[in-house]
């Protein structure tokens, strides 16, 4: 069958034939992180949305990945974050409040944990 054209995203999508699975997290109340898990492979891309506010940190890991697990982190606007591209940690503090966007790729199938702190 012929494949299904989705919707423009924000942003330039390096992969465009990549099936993008979306999840928002949530940080239970009284805690500051969380873990996620998956398995991501080339034509699949984990995508976390994360909702957070201007002045808080913001730090992101893959610690225990099996094979090339890379996340890529954008703004709300769909702009990647400077230094945030095919990267194992990141860490910022917040310009803006919002729904942060954080991609786990891979070029081969791999599982991962995806730790998330929001400070």
């Amino acid at each position: 069958p012929p494949a299904v054209t989705p919707p423009p995203e924000p942003g330039p999508d390096p992969n465009p034939g990549a099936n993008v699975v979306e999840q928002r997290v949530q940080i239970p109340p009284g805690r500051t992180d969380v873990q996620v898990s998956g398995q991501v492979n080339e034509d699949r891309i984990r995508r976390y949305i994360i909702n957070a506010q201007e002045g808080q940190i913001l730090a992101l890991s893959l610690p225990n990945v099996s094979g090339p697990v890379t996340l890529d982190v954008r703004f709300p606007n769909g702009e990647m974050i400077p230094d945030a591209s095919r990267v194992l940690s990141w860490q910022g503090q917040l310009p803006t409040s919002g729904d942060y966007i954080v991609d786990v790729k891979s070029a081969r199938p791999s599982n991962y944990t995806l730790q998330v702190s929001v400070n």
